[in-house]
């Protein structure tokens, strides 16, 4: 005890400060004590203490000169024959009161244990489809997506796999009971955990298209195959939906006629929907809804309200709408967000703009007072609505819907006064995730 207490006193000098750090890195480095390390100008107070540990006998250089190479195993044997009779390794560990870092076994260790995660992804049984196995293999040199892979020494990726083996859900299944019934915990996938991640991005792969940028995106990629992130909060507003049938939708609507609903995204997924096919107008502010209610009731024809950019449940039911062959047309503020969801509604779900065009708008700024757009231009519009985005690029000047909901409550009451009061029902479809243009 009083030995090492020597030992610690004399290594703590000074002049030991600087060869004992550069001897600890490079032992933690290599895992052993081969090699030397350089000390230029080395100072007076280092060369005593040097040479008052290696000897007489070590060609000590000038003070202020360089020494290239100063042997570990030197200053190990130095050690062991000193009258502490220890090593290098003994010393620097003593000194600092911690035990030496094995770097080199350590980056050892973690490659054996990433192959090893590979090796067991690529044996797993949904790794034998083609799709997913690109994906692994893509992942493997993708950074983001690998350190996701080996978090929780590579079970978040098996989490993932294991759920891609169980895709898709028939029927659609809630994400927290597919995470508890393969994992046992309802977390296990959930957005924030690698394993979810690793899951949209997998599903993104399937899809060929780019990881989702927002919770909305998640959960509509989601939902494509059946997998329900947000089944109750999710929801989308219409007034009169054109369903038919003894389902469970169609039985709302039935006795809310004339008032509108709120269809959640497990409503709409639970069951096949029956619908009929017929005019569908769909617009952005709850306030159009809300007049559309107050003025035509049950008369009015159906109308749906994306209340902002879409959600997954508003997605899905625009989706089946199209599916059962009703006419979409599609209405928002003449803004970049507006623009982005009429933009959507035509990519995703074969609406047409109903009083959206370029001469529509330049009618508009006629009618009602301006405002300023918001802040951030559209991207990937449908190519239909370049010229618009030019002329409100280039003005400046946005008008909310609000603004034009006299005009569009005109089109609403003569879309109703033409209504078929007996139209074909459409197929039912699953809610998954040639028509007048309606401009008065």
């Amino acid at each position: 005890m009083r030995a090492a207490q020597e030992l610690r006193e004399l290594l703590s000098q000074d002049g030991f400060a600087r060869p004992l750090r550069l001897a600890r890195e490079k032992v933690e480095a290599q895992g052993d004590i081969a090699g030397t390390i350089s000390l230029p100008a080395v100072s007076p107070e280092e060369l005593r203490c040097l040479t008052g540990v290696l000897g007489r006998r070590w060609q000590a250089p000038v003070a202020g000169q360089d020494v290239p190479g100063l042997a570990l195993r030197r200053l190990d044997g130095a050690l062991r024959d000193s009258r502490f009779a220890c090593t290098l390794p003994e010393a620097l560990e003593l000194l600092a009161d911690r035990p030496l870092h094995n770097r080199r076994a350590a980056r050892a260790a973690l490659r054996d244990g990433r192959e090893a995660v590979w090796a067991r992804a690529s044996a797993h049984p949904a790794a034998a489809a083609p799709r997913t196995a690109a994906w692994l293999e893509r992942a493997r040199s993708t950074g983001a997506i690998a350190r996701l892979a080996y978090a929780d020494g590579g079970d978040a990726l098996t989490a993932c796999l294991d759920a891609a083996a169980a895709l898709p859900a028939e029927p659609p299944e809630a994400l927290a009971v597919l995470a508890a019934r393969l994992h046992g915990s309802a977390h296990a996938l959930d957005p924030d955990r690698p394993a979810g991640q690793l899951l949209v991005s997998l599903l993104a792969a399937w899809r060929r298209r780019p990881a989702p940028s927002g919770a909305a995106q998640r959960r509509a990629l989601l939902a494509e195959v059946g997998v329900l992130s947000d089944p109750i909060s999710c929801a989308v507003a219409a007034l009169n939906l054109p369903a038919t049938g003894d389902g469970l939708v169609a039985g709302m609507t039935r006795l809310a006629a004339g008032r509108h609903l709120s269809f959640t995204l497990g409503n709409l997924v639970s069951e096949p929907l029956a619908l009929r096919t017929a005019d569908v107008f769909i617009c952005e502010n709850p306030t159009v809804l809300a007049e559309a209610e107050r003025s035509l009731g049950a008369a009015a024809p159906p109308l749906v309200c994306t209340d902002g950019q879409f959600n997954t449940a508003c997605l899905r039911l625009l989706e089946a709408l199209g599916a059962a062959g009703c006419a979409l047309h599609v209405h928002a503020d003449f803004d970049w967000g507006g623009l982005n969801i009429v933009s959507r509604a035509i990519q995703t779900a074969g609406a047409r703009p109903w009083r959206y065009d370029l001469e529509s708008y330049r009618e508009a700024l006629q009618r009602v007072p301006a405002t300023s757009p918001s802040s951030r231009p559209a991207h990937q519009l449908d190519g239909r609505l370049a010229p618009l985005a030019a002329e409100l690029r280039a003005g400046g000047r946005a008008i909310h819907e609000e603004a034009l909901i006299e005009l569009l409550l005109d089109d609403l009451r003569r879309a109703a006064s033409t209504r078929d009061t007996d139209p074909p029902v459409g197929p039912k479809v699953w809610c998954r995730c040639g028509t007048p243009p309606w401009r008065g």
